[in-house]
């Protein structure tokens, strides 16, 4: 299971009814999505029932849709969150501590390896790094370079834990950034089940596994999936998404399929390929030519050449409000693992 829980109370996956959502409604009850990630790590969307992810896009849309009222409400006043990036970000980082601070919380943390102990001469161990911060704050998000580092640090600190990105390569996640993936078509098509969508680019990065094991909870949805030899889904990953049941095809080019997606996801061809695009993966006026009106183009960011910026005036382009929608998101993630179903987040819905 990749909603995980400790030696803190038992984090309840409790099977919510199914219905569909009145995005026009602000009238969604955020309680829901406490039910079930209340005290609980989110450490990867391996394994994860659609039910879950539901009710944080629920809370996500209540949010968003009431968002004066709930940064006025100030629902997390009093609680820290620990941002703890041993690598690198822009916007994980700043959208959780955004986040945080939008809900009237506080955050402590640093932004580098070398910030911490972790990269000193004699450095700390990782373990005993997540020990001490659970005396700091009582939620973290984590960054690290190494897979599965995120589960480590979990496994030792006594706070939820959140995985902000672990690694690259096979069981490298990103969990929050697929549910802001999930968020973002489920507002501009109202649903994800049936979705048709192509994957381009680097599948061994961590967003592309993320997104692929989510897609796995959701019903009729068909991906395709164009990468370059270096960048092609590890065969273990493949092997897992294969036997989860998620649709997935192999295609060679953009114009193959664009007629029939919903959906463009270019995750960027990896450091491999940052400046050289082959024009098969290249995602730009004349490769959507053919695609229908309603497509959008998705891009967790950042994007180098793969999508030029000519693109960004598009109908098409949605990469930077997919981005914006990090904030909500990640606000309805920090108020469902820490936050009280009585509290003042109750007047977003």
């Amino acid at each position: 299971m990749t909603i995980q829980s400790s030696n803190r109370a038992q984090a309840s996956l409790s099977q919510f009814a199914r219905r569909e959502v009145n995005w026009s409604n602000p009238a969604i009850r955020p309680e829901r999505a406490l039910e079930a990630f209340r005290d609980a790590d989110l450490l990867g969307m391996r394994g994860m029932s659609r039910d879950p992810i539901e009710a944080l896009i629920d809370s996500a849309a209540a949010i968003k849709a009431r968002f004066q009222d709930v940064v006025a409400a100030r629902p997390l006043s009093g609680k820290i969150l620990g941002s703890f990036f041993f690598s690198t970000s822009t916007r994980t980082r700043l959208s959780f501590e955004a986040a945080m601070l939008r809900l009237g919380g506080g955050v402590v943390g640093f932004s580098t390896k070398e910030a911490s102990r972790l990269g000193a001469l004699q450095p700390e161990s990782l373990e005993d790094t997540a020990a001490m911060m659970s005396a700091y704050c009582d939620v973290a998000v984590i960054r690290h370079s190494d897979v599965g580092a995120p589960k480590l640090f979990a496994e030792h600190c006594a706070v939820p834990v959140i995985n902000g990105g672990d690694g690259i390569g096979a069981g490298s996640e990103h969990p929050t950034q697929t549910l802001i993936d999930l968020f973002t078509m489920q507002e501009r098509f109202g649903r994800i089940d049936g979705l048709r969508i192509l994957m381009i680019g680097g599948l061994h990065l961590r967003a592309a596994h993320s997104l692929l094991f989510a897609l796995c909870a959701f019903d009729n949805v068909k991906v395709y999936l164009l990468s370059d030899a270096p960048g092609r889904l590890p065969e273990e990953e493949q092997r897992a998404i294969q036997a989860a049941g998620l649709d997935c095809e192999y295609v060679s080019d953009t114009r193959d399929v664009v007629s029939e997606v919903d959906v463009i996801y270019h995750n960027a061809m990896g450091e491999h390929a940052y400046y050289v695009v082959k024009p098969e993966f290249l995602v730009d006026h004349a490769s959507v030519a053919q695609a229908k009106p309603e497509l959008i183009v998705m891009h967790p960011l950042d994007r180098r050449c793969e999508i030029p910026p000519s693109f960004d005036s598009s109908p098409h382009s949605i990469y930077f409000q997919q981005a914006a929608n990090g904030v909500p998101v990640r606000m309805a993630l920090l108020n469902a693992i820490i936050g009280e179903a009585s509290g003042a987040l109750r007047m977003a819905g």
